[in-house]
């Protein structure tokens, strides 16, 4: 960060509850409150505001810390610290849903259906139970959320082929955690 965006945050020092406002906005917790306190900036000095402090909490998330100026003053600080510890997990669930998201549809809920087919035309019995999964999916967030529904009918055996490849995918996921 350069020392104009430093200047920037600087200006949070009387406000906090803008600097939490900010990053709330930034994990989709809330929507933007104009405080009462920083009713001297204009609209576009809070959305540069805004900007910066999304800026410097992703850099912080994904480095763990966060590292300010040496002329930031030790309440500022205190509250950026404060801020990060409490909205960390939220900021890295947002940067990691918003990566997923750009490369492959991320399941957000899905319903199910256990289905007895008794016969079709083709044959006059069958007797066969049938799963039939809908996967309810968001992809694509940074240029507005599109959501479309994956569905799709599995027999027994195909059924017993989704559970042994997630259980050996969850297998492999947790040897590299």
């Amino acid at each position: 960060m350069d020392s104009s965006d430093w200047e920037l945050i600087k200006k949070l020092e009387y406000y906090p509850e803008f600097l939490y406002q900010c990053v709330g906005v930034l994990v989709g917790k809330r929507k933007f409150i104009d405080s009462e306190g920083a009713s001297e900036w204009t609209s576009e000095d809070k959305i540069k505001i805004q900007k910066v402090v999304a800026k410097l909490f992703c850099n912080s998330a994904l480095s763990n810390s966060i590292v300010v100026a040496e002329d930031v003053p030790p309440t500022l600080k205190s509250s950026l610290e404060n801020c990060l510890l409490l909205y960390k997990k939220d900021i890295l669930k947002t940067l990691f849903i918003e990566n997923v998201t750009q490369k492959t549809p991320l399941v957000t809920n899905f319903d199910w259906k256990l289905k007895w087919v008794l016969g079709t035309s083709k044959l006059a019995t069958i007797k066969e139970p049938i799963l039939q999964l809908d996967f309810h999916c968001v992809s694509n967030l940074k240029t507005g959320p599109i959501q479309e529904t994956i569905n799709f009918e599995a027999n027994l055996e195909q059924v017993d082929l989704i559970i042994t490849c997630l259980t050996t995918a969850k297998r492999q996921l947790e040897g590299d955690l």
